[in-house]
């Protein structure tokens, strides 16, 4: 079993150095979510025709015809098809999440990419040291004493 580890640091200037690279992986992530999100409602949008038109006129947009411009590359997808891509895309938005999850970009509870980060080896992430602390008071045997 892995120990835990703190990893604290003191210069201001690496503070800096790591929540600028946290930022910047958080961001990709945020790139690749949002890019996974948008592909889905592509597919989405190209099902049933029938669908897609109660959808329009629930949301009161009736007055708008399909145009040829929306008949994208999911339009020609058979229904096993786009069951399969969707299910591909789920598969990688959840190994995505995974990968958020359990990295050292941010607190898995709250999310702060600033602060210090406590490994729980039980858990297999990254606290910080509040949500640590809060967590451990409630559940000793999944947050050894640090």
């Amino acid at each position: 079993m892995k120990k835990m580890r703190i990893i604290r640091l003191k210069s201001e200037r690496m503070r800096r150095v790591r929540s600028e690279v946290r930022k910047l992986l958080l961001s990709a992530w945020w790139a690749r979510e949002v890019k996974i999100k948008n592909t889905m409602d592509e597919i989405f949008e190209h099902c049933d025709p029938y669908y897609r038109n109660h959808i329009r006129e629930s949301i009161q947009f009736s007055n708008i015809e399909v145009s040829l411009d929306e008949i994208l590359e999911y339009g020609n997808l058979s229904h096993e098809d786009r069951l399969r891509e969707m299910a591909r895309l789920y598969k990688e938005q959840w190994k995505l999440d995974e990968l958020l999850l359990h990295s050292i970009c941010a607190c898995r509870w709250c999310g702060d990419f600033e602060a210090d980060l406590v490994y729980n080896p039980v858990m297999k992430a990254w606290y910080c040291e509040d949500c640590y602390l809060k967590r451990q008071e409630k559940h000793p045997e999944l947050y050894p004493r640090l």
